[in-house]
């Protein structure tokens, strides 16, 4: 039987190797940050997955347009997306935009009900999530086919892809370049937003939005977390702003789980090794 000195040395030892790997796990997230001025060389596909959105689409997209224009150039991004079904002016607006920008692709599709076995498939779509993951793997599909398109030609491929729900309140320009900087300077596979949703519109009543994709989640990643420069190792995030390496994405063959049982994002998260949370940059959404 161990003694009490015996045990107490033990449980020392124990616990100084867990807190060893614990601050050697989120090391990998806190080497470098990037808050830079300078405009960013890096080509960038931006997507989103749309339906019904002619209340904020329009002001939305011109915000992530003059937000690439100052810190990227707008000759190194396009904008890739997926529009299901829309019974408002959305298609209108997005016709708009197409002829107004020749970096300004997507297609319009009929999917009416989430469970459609043509959208996840599958000879039964078992859930939501399936059917999200669908949309987002055409949605991966179509960027990486316009990728391989550009090939070897003068324009550049992706260096990053931007998956984006777009229907933000609002986002904080410095913070999402700061983002980018980020992910760049360290090669991570990807980083994400800790966006947040204010219900109904008010201020006081804030929650960390799309906190179950979150792994490790908010609270346990409160308690363990390293907070130099904000930015920790993670499992699984998103947050409505999530930027993963095109390389990483093409090293991997990253595709997402369309038998996914869970939220989309976290099975197709686990093809990469290296994934981050940004805690400063806060997009704000709205649940009404």
């Amino acid at each position: 039987m161990i003694d009490r000195v015996s045990f107490i040395i033990i449980f020392t030892i124990i616990t100084i190797i867990g807190l060893f790997f614990t601050l050697l796990y989120f090391k990998n997230c806190s080497d470098k940050f990037g808050n830079v001025n300078q405009q960013i060389d890096k080509k960038v596909a931006i997507g989103f997955m749309v339906r019904n959105a002619e209340s904020y689409l329009e002001k939305n997209i011109n915000k992530l347009i003059n937000f690439m224009n100052n810190n990227f150039g707008k000759n190194n991004f396009d904008i890739h997306y997926f529009e299901n079904d829309s019974n408002d002016k959305t298609i209108d607006i997005l016709d708009k935009f197409k002829n107004e920008n020749n970096n300004f692709f997507g297609e319009n599709h009929i999917f009416k009900n989430k469970m459609s076995s043509d959208m996840c498939l599958l000879k039964n779509c078992k859930n939501r999530f399936q059917f999200l993951a669908g949309i987002r793997q055409k949605l991966l599909d179509s960027i990486i086919i316009k990728n391989n398109e550009y090939g070897n030609s003068e324009q550049k491929t992706y260096d990053y892809y931007l998956l984006n729900d777009l229907d933000f309140q609002d986002f904080n320009e410095e913070e999402l370049k700061n983002m980018f900087n980020t992910i760049i300077k360290n090669n991570y596979d990807g980083i994400f937003a800790m966006s947040k949703v204010c219900f109904f519109g008010s201020k006081k009543d804030c929650r960390v939005y799309d906190n179950g994709v979150v792994r490790p989640a908010p609270l346990i990643v409160s308690m363990l977390k390293i907070k130099k420069n904000k930015i920790e190792k993670i499992d699984s995030g998103f947050g409505g702003f999530g930027i993963y390496s095109m390389p990483s994405i093409r090293k991997y063959n990253a595709k997402y789980n369309l038998e996914c049982d869970d939220i989309e994002h976290i099975d197709f998260n686990k093809n990469f090794d290296n994934l981050c949370i940004y805690h400063n940059f806060n997009p704000e959404y709205t649940f009404n």
